[in-house]
């Protein structure tokens, strides 16, 4: 009798886990893929920085944009090689991100004023530890080929964003 009890449970409890287990593997590169795919949609090209209208109440496409922030996004693929990015210089409060394919934030480097990276910051990203770059750029190997760049630049008013637009134009996301 207990027996007959305790398999069904065992099985359930198993088939509970091992589904949570898929799921929890499969959902990082899923949103990813999502986002990336809607950002092509939208225009977004490869290998491009973009920098996105000044956000309102009616243009926010992500929940909690801030308003007092300019974004520059860059979709990236590094299957057929590594790829360069750089952050135009800025000279108030700024960040630049890499997102993976799996969601995972791998590069987070503050743009700050009190940074040295207010001339620009510059960076390497591939697949392998042994793709050559040139000298002076830092590489970071990352496990997904593909994944998002974003410039984040503080801008609470509309000379603000006049400046980070001048900014962003020196934003680089390209194929080396």
């Amino acid at each position: 009798m207990i027996r007959l009890f305790v398999v069904p449970v065992a099985v359930f409890f198993l088939a509970a886990v091992a589904s949570h287990v898929v799921t929890l593997s499969m959902l990082p590169s899923t949103i990813m893929n999502k986002a990336v795919d809607m950002l092509a949609d939208r225009g977004l090209p490869f290998h491009t920085f973009m920098l996105s209208p000044r956000a309102t109440p009616q243009s926010q496409s992500v929940v909690r944009t801030s308003p007092d922030v300019a974004y520059s996004i860059c979709l990236f693929d590094l299957a057929d090689g590594p790829v360069l990015v750089e952050g135009g210089a800025w000279d108030s409060y700024g960040s630049l991100n890499v997102y993976d394919g799996e969601t995972d934030n791998v590069v987070a480097i503050d743009l700050g004023p009190d940074e040295p990276s207010v001339t620009g910051t510059v960076l390497a990203l591939a697949r392998d530890q042994d793709v050559p770059v040139p000298e002076g750029l830092k590489l970071h190997v990352l496990n997904h080929p593909q994944g998002v760049a974003l410039i984040r630049r503080l801008s609470p008013t509309d000379e603000y964003y006049a400046r980070a637009e001048e900014a962003a134009a020196g934003d680089v996301c390209q194929k080396l």
